[in-house]
């Protein structure tokens, strides 16, 4: 069961089982219910687009808390949401993650992703989700048996 911390985080690198976890990044996706009122069970989903899309975390995001994965490496992805009181579904549009290095003789830096997605309507937000039923949903973890995994921070 998830605590009450205002911010759940889950290391990817710590995940003993579960979806397969890709861990060789620094970019973060941060799902925020901190204004929304119900729970919900999110998917994220690398490489949306293909027949090859997989789940590599689940996520329960309780009513009013936020939930970050860490460790992803850049590639395609797309969040699915259920909320867990009507059983309503949604998915996000694919969205990048990207990681950049940048070293000459006097520096080096690494550029990385923090991408934020709000499962509660903003003002001035700019996704639009699309509603899925129940076969999308389940259909891209097939054969994933793991159940739902945390660690909370």
């Amino acid at each position: 069961m998830l605590g009450l911390a205002s911010c759940l985080c889950v290391d990817l690198a710590t995940v003993p089982r579960g979806p397969s976890p890709r861990t060789k990044g620094n970019s973060t996706v941060s799902i925020d219910n901190s204004a929304g009122n119900l729970d919900a069970f999110v998917k994220l989903v690398a490489d949306p687009r293909s027949t090859a899309a997989h789940s590599v975390a689940w996520l329960l995001v309780r009513a009013h808390d936020r939930f970050t994965v860490k460790h992803l490496p850049s590639g395609s992805y797309a969040t699915y949401y259920q909320d867990m009181s009507s059983g309503y579904s949604d998915k996000s549009p694919p969205f990048e993650l990207a990681e950049h290095r940048y070293a000459d003789s006097t520096e080096r830096r690494q550029y990385f992703t923090k991408y934020e997605i709000t499962l509660y309507t903003r003002v001035d937000g700019n996704i639009q989700m699309t509603s899925i039923n129940q076969d999308e949903f389940a259909a891209v973890d097939r054969g994933v048996t793991a159940g739902l995994h945390s660690d909370s921070h």
